[in-house]
């Protein structure tokens, strides 16, 4: 769904991830970034405590003495001149009121600096305001001719793209000066838009066509698009057809317990506790999101690489003195100065045991039949020593393999 009015992943969800992908863990820092967050939090709280309690008053004290002004004082002027005894008495008691609403706000207000002194302070040591030289490419990211800029700008659109935000990317894309083709949709894939619209129509049938079409073998797509047909049958009152529709797939009812609660929901009515336990319409609304979800997703590598930088930047500050005497060989190759865990690897490095050298993209490594790994180069070395029978003896086990039956591995 594009722009701001069709937002599929929407801010809650997102501070939701942002919760559990980092903060919480305690390597590189990153338990003290948490402290700092939910430090940061409570001040938000207590400032929107002070918000609610005292906008109000003050808003009523603003508008009494607006009105005060507009009956009272503009009439005198346009008469006598002068006020009445009366008119003063009234001005003078709505103005101490807010007067005394102004200095609780105040009093209230200063309870609130130290917190936010002390988290000012956690934030300046905990996080860098200078990450000059924690990586290879830095000195091409500042020069335009190098790319890096406009590609990390095409990685951004890209990702808002692919997450639905249609109107959104295209803005950026305009407002950031790129001009070369953003590839933002694969080949075989329909416009994002064309999809979007299906769903926001309740166009299923498109929708489902074009899955059978293009995702045949994504099960879940297609069981949630089943979900959301069952459901917006029976909100439409067509429990008949919701029923013979579920006996269709009855064994994934069977085997799927959200899919159970919605057929359980297509015998009873509206008004009774089943019905009201099913929670269809919170469900119709998450189905939407999953489907667009999965529509729109692309493989993307900007939340990794966020997730990697948020984990490895604390521990590179620490490193920054060696890496700045010796910045060749803390960036050797592609390698990472640090070890990362493992589901933010971002490549593998593996070391050939036949030749002892590390393997590149110009000599991968490669598994033989048997599932032992070497480089390419040790393969082929194998194999030539098989004097023009192309074979591979393994020299760690007794199988024998072909050349062609190699593959390669890629990480």
């Amino acid at each position: 769904m594009d722009g701001e009015d069709d937002q599929v992943i929407k801010d809650s969800a997102y501070q939701q991830w942002l919760k559990a992908a980092s903060w919480k863990e305690a390597n590189g820092g990153s338990a003290d970034l948490a402290k700092t967050n939910e430090s940061l939090a409570k001040i938000r709280e207590e400032l929107e405590a002070l918000r609610d309690k005292y906008l109000p008053p003050l808003a009523k004290a603003a508008s009494s003495l607006r009105k005060l002004k507009e009956e009272v004082v503009d009439e005198s002027t346009k008469g006598t001149g002068e006020l009445s005894v009366a008119a003063q008495y009234l001005i003078e008691q709505d103005l101490e009121r807010a007067e005394t609403d102004l200095r609780d706000l105040v009093s209230d207000h200063r309870s609130v600096h130290t917190a936010i002194s002390k988290s000012g302070k956690d934030i300046d040591r905990y996080l860098g305001k200078n990450l000059s030289g924690l990586f290879k490419g830095q000195k091409d990211l500042e020069e335009p001719e190098k790319g890096l800029r406009d590609y990390t700008s095409q990685l951004i659109c890209k990702h808002i793209h692919t997450s639905g935000y249609i109107k959104s990317s295209a803005a950026l894309v305009k407002d950031a000066g790129l001009t070369g083709p953003l590839e933002e949709l694969p080949a075989d894939r329909m416009d994002i838009e064309t999809l979007t619209g299906y769903l926001k129509e309740h166009n299923l049938a498109g929708l489902t066509e074009w899955v059978m079409r293009n995702e045949e073998n994504n099960f879940v797509l297609l069981s949630d698009l089943d979900k959301l047909k069952v459901v917006k049958m029976i909100k439409k009152g067509e429990r008949a057809q919701a029923i013979q529709y579920c006996k269709k797939m009855r064994t994934r009812v069977d085997s799927d317990r959200e899919f159970e609660g919605i057929y359980k929901a297509a015998f009873v009515l509206k008004d009774s506790k089943v019905y009201e336990n099913s929670k269809l319409d919170p469900l119709y609304d998450d189905l939407q999101k999953r489907i667009m979800y999965a529509l729109t997703y692309e493989q993307c590598l900007l939340p990794y690489l966020l997730h990697i930088g948020i984990q490895s930047i604390p521990n590179l500050m620490h490193i920054r003195q060696h890496i700045d005497k010796r910045p060749d060989f803390m960036f050797s190759g592609e390698e990472f100065p640090m070890a990362l865990s493992s589901e933010c690897d971002g490549h593998c490095t593996v070391n050939c045991p036949i030749l002892r050298q590390q393997v590149t993209k110009e000599n991968p490594a490669v598994r033989i039949s048997c599932g032992h790994v070497m480089s390419k180069d040790a393969v082929t070395k194998l194999s030539a020593q098989s004097r023009g029978v192309n074979r591979i003896k393994c020299p760690y086990c007794p199988s024998e393999s072909t050349l062609e039956q190699a593959q390669d591995l890629l990480f």
